[in-house]
């Protein structure tokens, strides 16, 4: 129903136990039924895009990066970050970034909790895209989910080091978004190493 309501081509979710990673559900549309073999032509009906598809995850990477920075001692939680009252920033490159609503001086955990793009690049552009992305990965991103599924795909070196470059222009323009379909570990996202 919100693939047809939104006019998207496709829509995939998975279902996860938050303590174990164990996959509980996993659905795409249009469906996928592996031993329904499709016309020649019919590419992507005849894949699981939730196990095969890179995709961007959005707003709701904003913990992790919250967390790498937070670790990394970028801000602390109690930092006022100037978010602007107009919901909207131009940086010193030309790129504009907005929020939903305008928040004003907010501190760093109001950042997270209001999901404030401006905020999060804001503080993300005090960090090096090596330091973001080192930390990003500690979290498990980039690693195989060892899940046993058939297509799961991980970027291979040359793919890695392309979304590395695309992420240092991306973050520079956006600061955030650029972990484009990199899988979750086993056991989902943990804190564990982060103080």
């Amino acid at each position: 129903a919100t693939v047809q309501k939104f006019h998207a081509q496709a829509g995939q979710i998975v279902v996860m136990d938050p303590h174990t990673g164990e996959i509980l559900a996993m659905a795409n549309y249009p469906a996928f039924a592996p031993d329904d073999p499709r016309p020649a032509g019919d590419e992507p009906s005849r894949r699981n895009r939730a196990v095969t598809d890179v995709f961007e995850p959005g707003s709701i990477f904003k913990p992790v990066v919250w967390a790498s920075l937070t670790e990394m001692k970028a801000a602390s939680p109690t930092e006022k970050i100037d978010t602007t009252t107009a919901g909207y920033y131009r940086f010193d490159f030309g790129r504009t970034l907005r929020d939903a609503h305008a928040c004003g001086l907010i501190d760093w955990d109001t950042v997270l909790i209001k999901s404030s793009n401006i905020g999060m690049a804001r503080v993300a552009m005090r960090v090096t895209p090596q330091q973001l992305h080192d930390a990003v990965a500690r979290f498990g991103f980039g690693s195989p989910t060892h899940a046993g599924l058939p297509g799961e795909v991980r970027p291979p070196s040359e793919m890695l080091q392309q979304e590395r470059e695309r992420a240092r222009e991306h973050t520079r323009n956006t600061g955030h978004n650029h972990y484009r379909g990199w899988s979750l570990p086993p056991g989902g996202i943990t804190l564990e190493g982060f103080e």
